[in-house]
């Protein structure tokens, strides 16, 4: 029997569409981004995940792209830095047995929240929120699996 934390995890597996709203505290602005991910199944155990979009800032469009590695981990996922700086570094450990899971850490001098809420096999949220010295924001990302 496959358990709740593996089944969540399989059903990443795939392409996806998203959208993501970004208020930052300071400036009291707001950014729309939207965008598509893949989840590539590296392994069993490890998926690499690839987004890449739009964001609009200053009334102006550019193109992103970041890439993580999803590491399943005794009923649980590590996500992984996969460019960038902080390559190779954990960004969140979840526990993948519950449907609304989080994770804390300090980068430099930044307070990092994240919660995951998974809602089905086609559709789960992310919320990040980042405080610190210089920084205050809030990221909301919906996903969607594409059919």
């Amino acid at each position: 029997m496959v358990s709740l934390a593996r089944s969540k995890f399989n059903s990443l597996e795939g392409k996806w569409n998203f959208t993501r709203i970004i208020e930052d505290k300071i400036t009291n602005t707001r950014n729309n981004i939207e965008g598509t991910c893949v989840f590539i199944k590296l392994d069993s155990d490890i998926y690499q995940y690839d987004e890449s979009g739009i964001i609009e800032l200053n009334f102006k469009e550019y193109p992103f792209t970041r890439s993580y590695i999803y590491h399943f981990v005794n009923d649980g996922v590590d996500i992984i830095f996969n460019d960038g700086l902080s390559k190779g570094q954990i960004f969140n450990r979840l526990d993948f047995n519950v449907d609304n899971c989080s994770d804390s850490h300090i980068c430099n001098l930044d307070k990092h929240f994240s919660e995951y809420q998974f809602i089905s096999d086609f559709e789960f949220d992310i919320k990040h929120t980042v405080v610190g010295p210089v920084v205050n924001y809030i990221s909301f990302t919906s996903f969607t699996k594409k059919s």
